[in-house]
């Protein structure tokens, strides 16, 4: 914050005031593009948790599947 500061006075003021839970991301309750990690590997892994008990080749097609959408 106090880098925001040295950028424009009034910054600080005017996010207190809208709140931390409309732009900082830490404090959002919103789930950022249906994952809550920005790590590739880790959104894979979460998405894929549900397709892996399938067999290889319907686990092949949900991955596949899902690097397409």
């Amino acid at each position: 914050m106090e880098k925001l500061d040295h950028i424009h006075r009034g910054i600080r003021p005017y996010l207190e005031e809208v709140g931390f839970s409309k732009w900082a991301r830490v404090y959002s309750t919103n789930r950022r593009y249906t994952f809550m990690t920005s790590n590739m590997a880790e959104s894979m892994n979460a998405a894929n948790n549900a397709a892996r008990h399938l067999p290889v080749a319907l686990l092949v097609e949900c991955l596949r599947s899902l690097t397409q959408n």
